[in-house]
């Protein structure tokens, strides 16, 4: 009897648990389960799965793109390490197995060390698209405006769905070749110190390697120097007279944003072939300067201020028509 009354007692605190579990459930989607029938009554159901599952579809799909890009480098840099057999030969038998074990440590057990690192450094680069997820939604499904401005021929679009999503995969990506660059860096540098005591060059396959990133990183950089063109537009200097872009903007920082872009290329380039093949230090060093210079070249009001005072001031309607004209078309 004592049995039945115990099954009878555990069967009821069983069902009120449930009926509290399934109580405070409703209570907490509530907005949620009277959003979704709403959308089913419009016969938008799709739309809103759509919408609720894109944050998480978006999350998913940055942190495995991210993730493969640590992940697959730091398995080719494990592999491409080149190994002296002559100088292992010389080393006493007891030196030459430690190093062996641990070179093979880096290119076998090291992935017990890879896969988890390069999650954490995916999951940490792409906190930002978690966070900018309507940002990219309206990046995708953004409608056209119709209509372009006059300066880049952009449509309005552009500037309010597709701009913000670019400025923040060029930082970010910029941010993860960076971190991922720096981290290769060091691991060839380890592993070639455990592979030799001598002073060689690094192996081919690890040169191209890290030449390949650091390229890439450094187009990237160059991406964003590129996308400061469209800043341009959002002057606010000649208020009130206009908004936007005028003479000196135009056909002065423009110019000197393309210098940059070019020179920052190019000098990524002379340098990879400088460090490679010993040749071009002289175009590196143009290529440098240039590029030294238009960046400071920008922060220097004073020239800005001189071309203001002696060629836009003297004749402001010839000098500022078009801009002003853009404006009105705007």
């Amino acid at each position: 009897m004592e049995n039945w009354k115990r099954l009878l007692l555990i069967a009821t605190l069983s069902l009120l648990g449930l009926a509290a579990l399934l109580l405070g459930i409703g209570i907490l989607f509530t907005d949620l389960i009277v959003d979704f029938w709403w959308h089913v009554e419009l016969g938008l159901k799709e739309f809103f799965l759509l919408k609720l599952l894109y944050r998480y579809i978006l999350a998913g799909a940055v942190t495995a793109f991210f993730f493969l890009i640590f992940f697959l480098n730091f398995w080719a840099a494990s592999r491409f390490l080149g190994v002296d057999t002559d100088e292992f030969a010389q080393m006493n038998r007891a030196e030459s197995t430690r190093r062996m074990r641990v070179l093979r440590l880096f290119q076998s057990g090291s992935m017990k060390v890879f896969i988890p690192l390069s999650l954490l450094l995916a999951i940490a680069i792409a906190i930002p698209f978690y966070q900018e997820w309507h940002s990219a939604l309206m990046f995708v499904f953004g409608p056209k405006s119709g209509v372009n401005d006059g300066v880049f021929g952009q449509d309005v679009s552009f500037y309010l769905f597709s701009l913000p999503v670019y400025q923040l995969i060029e930082r970010e990506l910029l941010l993860g070749f960076g971190v991922l660059t720096i981290a290769i860096a060091i691991l060839y540098f380890l592993e070639h110190r455990i592979s030799t005591d001598k002073l060689k060059d690094w192996a081919p396959g690890a040169r191209l390697h890290l030449s390949g990133l650091a390229l890439v990183t450094s187009l990237i950089l160059a991406w964003g120097f590129f996308l400061e063109r469209y800043q341009l537009l959002y002057t606010e200097a000649h208020e009130p007279q206009y908004f936007g872009p005028g003479f000196l903007e135009i056909n002065y920082h423009l110019p000197l944003i393309w210098v940059s872009v070019l020179s920052l290329i190019g000098a990524a380039v002379a340098a990879l072939l400088l460090i490679n093949r010993g040749k071009g230090k002289a175009v590196l060093a143009l290529f440098g300067v240039l590029f030294v210079t238009s960046i400071g070249v920008r922060n220097i009001s004073a020239i800005p201020a001189a071309i203001d005072r002696f060629i836009i001031r003297p004749n402001p309607v010839k000098t500022e028509r078009q801009f002003m004209k853009n404006n009105i078309d705007a």
